[in-house]
């Protein structure tokens, strides 16, 4: 059974996509569960709903909100 949490949302930077050169946010949360630091691709987010796997813990989901609240 996996864990559901709420990531601690950090804060956004926007990067060039390498491909297509055009500019994109990139939220920075931490994951409670292992205190690491990740990015997700906030129109990425947008899709999926706000939860994704976490990447340090293979049975954990994380809520990422914070980014799409602002």
């Amino acid at each position: 059974m996996s864990k559901h949490l709420k990531a601690a949302y950090v804060t956004e930077v926007k990067v060039e996509d390498p491909d297509s050169g055009t500019i994109v946010t990139v939220g920075i949360y931490k994951d409670p569960d292992s205190n690491g630091l990740f990015g997700a691709e906030k129109r990425f987010l947008e899709q999926i709903w706000q939860h994704v796997q976490s990447p340090y813990n293979e049975g954990t989901l994380l809520n990422c909100d914070g980014i799409l609240r602002r």
